[in-house]
């Protein structure tokens, strides 16, 4: 228990007499002003938002028996809170898109054949990546005039809301009388050809242009979405770039020419033999659906895969859990098709069509319940 001491201060009491009249009271007010309750906002994009082609890595779109295809999706929060992202596919619509001769005659050979459904035969299966920072130093690049004095620098990339950053910090105390910088990042698309080029040269900033091994043609306005940050001569630079769901592949040039040289000391990412680097847009895939999971895009017809049952095992118009994205963040959702390997002639030229929907919960307070049935085994997790 505690004990209380007494300091022995005395404290006097006194009690005013009011007899009539008034009784004038010092005081002082203050305001504070333009006080606000912002409710928070839950906003979701995707990317792209018009309709894709399922599509074999070689980039074929009519697949065969046993072929894989894939789409990807970025899921981008733009809303100021962190949201539960729920995913599913609804509105599949089998099309005939003719009847080709080899189809015809399995009809007639297999009656009620033209009443199988080319959806019913497409496993499924999808995984959720993260964005991949990255963090690289002047040793994952290559020195490419090593005769010559080293130095250090910094690059990062990061990747938000649909673009992709890069970061160069040169460490100015390890370059000896230097005075001029440069650096120079090339992108491709598909890791064969270059796209463009872009970055900051000795002539001025911003450079954008093609590559075609040096910076010629060339232009210094920029592409809507990209940004240079820096010029000749800095020792801090950031370009800037919008993405798609590629992954993109890139190269980087960074330069320093030091007081009294004639030419440029120069590094290269990933180095001159294997110009494009493997570094991915997206890292931590979490396989949401394996394919031995037995899923298929929908079982509804009448001729099924053995020993699969429509409640347990179509995907079309249930909800899956991709997980918690927070505000400026985004996912990448890449699923993939694989036809069959018994679908015979009756799916010739067959094509199927359907819809997918991305929904953004709050996660604060009282969590919502799911916005529709859950596939089996893959709701929220406990």
């Amino acid at each position: 228990m505690k004990k209380f001491i007494g300091l022995g201060i005395a404290v006097a009491v006194v009690v005013g007499l009011i007899a009539s009249g008034t009784w004038a009271v010092f005081t002082d007010t203050e305001t504070t002003t333009n006080n606000t309750f912002t409710a928070g906002t839950i906003d979701i994009s995707v990317d792209p938002t018009a309709g894709q082609d399922v599509v074999t890595v070689d980039g074929t779109l009519d697949l065969k028996p046993c072929q894989v295809g894939w789409i990807k999706v970025n899921v981008i929060n733009d809303g100021t809170n962190p949201a539960e992202i729920w995913k599913h596919i609804a509105n599949v619509v089998n099309e005939e898109n003719e009847i080709v001769d080899a189809e015809e005659k399995f009809y007639l050979s297999e009656p009620g054949s033209d009443q199988w459904l080319l959806s019913d035969w497409i496993h499924y299966d999808m995984c959720v990546c993260l964005p991949l920072e990255l963090c690289l130093d002047e040793t994952d690049f290559e020195h490419r005039f090593p005769d010559r004095l080293p130095y250090e620098f910094d690059v990062c990339r990061t990747i938000g809301d649909g673009t992709a950053t890069w970061t160069i910090d040169f460490v100015e105390d390890t370059i000896p009388g230097w005075w001029a910088s440069a650096v120079q990042l090339v992108i491709s698309s598909d890791g064969v050809d270059p796209d463009f080029q872009i970055g900051v040269n000795s002539a001025s900033s911003p450079m954008y242009g093609d590559y075609d091994g040096g910076w010629q043609p060339i232009t210094d306005e920029l592409p809507e979405g990209m940004s240079v940050v820096g010029n000749e001569g800095d020792s801090h630079f950031e370009i800037t770039i919008p993405y798609d769901i590629c992954d993109l592949f890139w190269a980087m040039s960074v330069e320093a020419t030091f007081e009294g040289q004639s030419s440029t000391d120069q590094y290269m990412f990933p180095n001159a033999d294997n110009f494009w680097g493997d570094t991915p847009f997206y890292h931590d895939c979490n396989s949401i659906i394996d394919e031995d999971d037995g899923f298929y895009l929908t079982v509804i017809g009448p001729h099924l895969p053995q020993g699969v049952t429509p409640e347990e095992n179509e995907v079309e118009c249930h909800w899956i859990y991709l997980g918690v994205l927070q505000p400026g963040e985004s996912l990448r959702v890449a699923q993939s098709y694989h036809l069959d390997e018994l679908v015979e002639n009756w799916g010739q030229s067959d094509k199927v069509i359907f819809d997918m929907e991305f929904v953004a919960q709050q996660i604060e307070g009282t969590l919502p319940e799911p916005p529709g049935p859950v596939l089996p085994d893959h709701g929220r997790p406990e």
